[in-house]
């Protein structure tokens, strides 16, 4: 993640799918880090109930 880019700076300019495929993307890999990798705990902290091929990272 760019921690100094403003959400404007980050998404200007870009369709509302491909900014809701990076937001999702970037919560998939904090969840994911935060578990340690554990994709059915990372799933339950996204309160979804799994990730899948649907979520492709």
């Amino acid at each position: 993640m760019e921690p100094n880019i403003s959400i404007k700076e980050k998404y200007i300019g870009k369709s509302l799918d491909d900014v809701i495929e990076k937001i999702e993307k970037e919560m998939i890999m904090k969840a994911l880090e935060k578990s340690g990798g554990n994709i059915s705990r990372a799933a339950s902290l996204l309160k979804i109930t799994m990730l899948g091929k649907e979520f492709p990272i």
